[in-house]
């Protein structure tokens, strides 16, 4: 089963086992989530809601605060079929990954190799040549994503500013 990772739980919130989390999209999706995946296990949504881009799960099985504490940190998954559709323009992260990062200019750079959210702009990490470069996905790079031929197209001139390779 293919599944999507929606978002992260960041606290336990009350004491009847509900969940706070980071959604790595639109909060508002939560509520319709059948169920999720938390470290591979699978836990059915009893409640869902949203408020101020959180979304806050009461799951099946989790009963208390200190059940709900101990998945904090946790990265929530969906099944691929319990996904919203999208509309134009918008992608899924898990689709980003395995794209190949193509500048306005036409060269071909590498692999995007993983996607991390970190405060403000997702963070993501594509290889190349053996090296290693991390960049903010801002407005600025102009991206173009095109989900059916995997490829991620920046500006040249952005990405050469934003681009940080590791040694």
């Amino acid at each position: 089963m293919k599944t999507l990772t929606v978002g992260q739980i960041i606290k336990a919130f009350g004491i009847k086992g509900e969940v706070k989390v980071k959604p790595y999209g639109s909060a508002e999706n939560f509520a319709s989530y059948p169920a999720v995946f938390i470290k591979g296990v699978k836990f059915e949504v009893l409640a869902g809601r949203h408020s101020d881009g959180f979304a806050y799960l009461k799951l099946k099985g989790v009963a208390d605060r200190n059940a709900a504490e101990l998945l904090v940190g946790e990265e929530i998954e969906i099944s691929r079929e319990d996904a919203k559709d999208l509309g134009e323009g918008e992608f899924y992260v898990a689709d980003i990954v395995g794209c190949a990062l193509v500048l306005s200019n036409g060269k071909r750079l590498g692999i995007i190799t993983d996607v991390s959210g970190y405060g403000a702009a997702d963070v993501f990490t594509m290889e190349t040549d053996g090296k290693i470069c991390r960049f903010p996905f801002i407005r600025r790079l102009d991206p173009v994503v095109d989900i059916e031929n995997k490829t991620l197209t920046v500006d040249a001139k952005v990405f050469g500013e934003v681009c940080v390779y590791e040694n």
